[in-house]
């Protein structure tokens, strides 16, 4: 494989070119740092070692703080876009609902309408019976007293057999 010229870009390499490119380079500096600490004398080792691990920690916290603010903004975005979705989704609800409360109330005032009219009818057809016939008054409704009760009831004895019954000669007398 030749060189990349200057004139070249990172978009004329593949994917799996890059990365065969990276892990050369992992592998270089690796080396190239193992021949400086081998070459280093031990009080520099020693504060290498101590700033290496400083600066570690602060590279592991930065990156831990953006990793937990990627993750943060992540869910604000997903957050935000649900909630978007859901306020369409409610708004939409809200109406359609809103047709069928009005559908329901526009069929209720029709039944009610009708029977208003049926009630109007039937007072009318009440007022003109009243006229025709008249309704008993209260001195005109029996009373306790005007009931039969079991002694003015007719005994057995009090009724008429067929003894009583009148035949066809007795009938002709009697008209004429």
């Amino acid at each position: 494989m030749s060189k990349p010229s200057k004139s070249d870009s990172k978009e004329s390499y593949s994917g799996n070119e890059e990365a065969s490119l990276a892990e050369k380079a992992k592998k270089g500096v690796k080396q190239l740092t193992d021949k400086i600490i081998d070459k280093t004398p031990e009080n520099v080792k020693d504060k290498i070692k101590d700033k290496s691990k400083e600066w570690f920690l602060e590279q592991l916290k930065s990156n831990f703080q953006e990793e937990v603010q990627e993750k943060a903004d992540h869910a604000a975005d997903k957050l935000e876009y649900v909630k978007e979705n859901n306020a369409e989704t409610v708004h939409s609800l809200a109406d359609k609902a809103k047709e069928k409360v009005q559908d329901v109330m526009l069929d209720v005032r029709d039944k009610l309408k009708k029977v208003k009219e049926a009630g109007e009818e039937f007072q009318n057809k009440i007022n003109s019976n009243s006229s025709r016939s008249r309704i008993k008054g209260v001195n005109e409704i029996k009373g306790i007293s005007q009931i039969k009760s079991a002694h003015r009831m007719k005994g057995i004895r009090q009724m008429k057999s067929h003894q009583n019954v009148k035949g066809y000669a007795q009938i002709k007398k009697l008209g004429s």
